[in-house]
């Protein structure tokens, strides 16, 4: 994961080592054992602070899931009456 520094001690607390230089500031953090199904609601919480580098597939998964969380909250208007 790339951790902003407010996500830092809550990757930290889940077992999250650094293991150097993110991007644009950010600290590459590394968890260990993440199950995309078991830690999925954890990881869309700390989203706002930290991205997934790696692995694609889990990447892609809460690309997925963060896609269907704002469309299940988009306000859709009927058309003309």
């Amino acid at each position: 994961l790339d951790v902003r520094p407010d996500g830092r001690w809550e990757v930290a607390a889940r077992g999250g080592t650094d293991v150097g230089e993110g991007t644009g500031g950010d600290r590459r953090m590394r968890l260990v054992d993440v199950d995309p199904v078991r830690d999925r609601a954890w990881l869309l919480g700390v989203a706002p602070d930290a991205t997934v580098v790696e692995p694609d597939e889990l990447r892609e998964t809460l690309r997925g899931a963060l896609a269907r969380v704002i469309d299940a909250h988009t306000v859709r208007t009927a058309g003309p009456a």
